[in-house]
């Protein structure tokens, strides 16, 4: 009886400790209430990153929005303590979970994306190197951290009749 009242005690204790990252979700159409109008210069790194190579409409309004995002705004920004908070920007099967420091400056940023269209020099290459080959699948991931170069990967499922191949680019 006593390991039980002891353990309700020492569980309900951890319920007080404040968490050291929060979280948030967004799940916005591209006009989000707490974007900005004029370019963050905060995220200017991020951007030029990104402007390297020419992206899917889809991955760039996704990418804007989250460079754009303004963390100040949430309920859950605190301007008393310095934390990182994790956004997830999400349009139907493409996301991106970026975390912001307390400037809102993006510090590190995972980008999934489903199904997007490749940049045409990259699908000409591919389609040269498998003649035949349908591109019947395209995973796109970015991985970026602040100061780092970003990491860019295209996993491509080619089919030819019954026969598929999975092939990575990296970027």
């Amino acid at each position: 009886m006593k390991t039980r009242i002891l353990g309700l005690v020492f569980l309900g204790m951890t319920n007080l400790m404040p968490a050291q990252n929060d979280f948030a979700m967004v799940t916005p159409d591209y006009n989000h209430s707490v974007t900005t109008d004029k370019p963050v210069n905060k995220n200017s790194q991020y951007l030029s990153y990104m402007a390297v190579q020419p992206e899917a409409v889809r991955v760039t309004k996704l990418q804007s929005l989250a460079a754009n995002y303004d963390i100040t705004a949430l309920s859950i920004y605190s301007a008393k303590k310095t934390l990182t908070y994790t956004v997830v920007f999400k349009s139907a099967e493409n996301y991106i979970k970026a975390i912001y420091d307390h400037e809102g400056t993006i510090i590190k940023c995972e980008e999934f994306y489903n199904n997007v269209r490749m940049p045409y020099s990259i699908s000409s290459e591919l389609a040269k190197d498998y003649p035949g080959w349908e591109f019947h699948k395209i995973h796109y991931t970015i991985d970026y951290a602040l100061n780092e170069t970003p990491n860019f990967v295209y996993d491509v499922e080619l089919k030819k009749g019954n026969v598929s191949k999975k092939v990575q680019l990296n970027f």
